[in-house]
């Protein structure tokens, strides 16, 4: 089994919650500056391959209770896909996506989400 991770530093309003519902251009320029920021961070980490596993640790800037479901990290798969580290992000290649919150707190204002891919998942 092999394990590449890459961490995303995002200011906390250029996450695009579920909830928020913003307009659909607000939309896609979050999902278009997390996609090339995944992009340009998975640069020059190694290739995976089938069937990858992937977890998602959140670190918030406080305390305070969140739904992870409600946050969208899509556009940051895609960069990984974009950057070749793994294939494709169809659930053949993409078994699974867990979310959990991290021990320790983001910079104010700030989200650090670390993208932790682990090939050989069943």
């Amino acid at each position: 089994m092999t394990a590449v991770a890459f961490r995303l530093v995002t200011p906390m309003g250029e996450l695009h919650n579920s909830n928020h519902r913003e307009h659909w251009a607000v939309v896609a320029r979050k999902a278009a500056a997390m996609r090339s920021s995944a992009r340009y961070t998975c640069a020059g980490l190694p290739r995976l391959t089938a069937p990858v596993a992937l977890v998602v640790t959140f670190a918030w800037p406080d305390r305070r209770r969140r739904d992870l479901d409600n946050v969208a990290i899509k556009a940051a798969i895609d960069g990984a896909v974009d950057a070749g580290v793994i294939p494709d992000d169809g659930s053949t290649v993409l078994r699974s996506v867990t979310r959990e919150c991290a021990d320790t707190l983001a910079p104010k204002g700030y989200v650090v989400l670390t993208f932790t891919f682990t090939d050989g998942a069943a």
